[in-house]
């Protein structure tokens, strides 16, 4: 009998080495794996690839929990180690997600394979969000709140597809990728960036009221 974490690196040596995303038939005939045995830990071949990406995220937390020194990081620095980390963690299952990222076929499920991952992200990206509201690292918007993980969601989708393509010397421009993406991100919550453009729009939208008052007067 084999353990759920036992299938799963099964399954990830099975696509890395074989460059196929076997049915649950031949994986489990290839790897000596009862379907009772399967079945105890995940409810289809679906549940167990949203598992290894699971995986991947709860590795990246445990590296991060187990440094005395994250949890007195800024919510800046706290994002940065956890991109960091995370692509640390990737680097260990190289060829399996750059499979899944280039071959045509897989191409339309490893977002699907990524459900569980992303539940994680949002919850992560959440707390850091509140954190950052009562540091005062991040203003406190309405109107950012429930879409913040939306925007950084496809920003982790772009620096995961950047490095997969990246050929420099120990992922090197996908560090430099990962820190302009992060800073980038913090310098549009920023009270500067997004209060000027808030107090632009203001400033527009008051003229653009006094216009039309003023040539409603004029008609008049």
């Amino acid at each position: 009998m084999k353990n759920k974490n036992e299938i799963i690196d099964l399954y990830i040596s099975f696509v890395s080495r074989k460059k196929n995303i076997p049915a649950l038939s031949d994986f489990l005939e290839q790897r000596n794996i009862s379907e009772g045995n399967f079945n105890d830990h995940f409810l289809s071949m679906l549940d167990l690839r949203e598992s290894v990406w699971e995986i991947f995220f709860n590795e990246t937390f445990d590296i991060l929990n187990n440094d005395d020194e994250y949890n007195e990081y800024s919510v800046r620095e706290k994002m940065l180690a956890f991109y960091y980390t995370l692509f640390d963690v990737l680097k260990t299952h190289h060829d399996y997600v750059r499979y899944l990222l280039k071959n045509t076929k897989a191409v339309n499920t490893w977002i699907k394979d990524m459900r569980k991952f992303r539940n994680h992200f949002n919850s992560f990206i959440d707390k850091l969000y509140e954190e950052g509201i009562s540091t005062g690292e991040i203003p406190n918007r309405m109107f950012f709140g429930d879409k913040l993980k939306n925007l950084l969601w496809p920003k982790l989708i772009f620096v995961l597809k950047f490095w997969i393509n990246d050929n420099s010397s120990d992922f090197e421009k996908t560090d430099e990728a990962i820190e302009k993406s992060v800073h980038l991100t913090f310098d549009i919550l920023s009270h500067n960036a997004i209060d000027s453009a808030i107090d632009l729009g203001k400033l527009i939208f008051k003229s653009a009221g006094k216009r039309k008052f003023s040539l409603l007067n004029r008609k008049k």
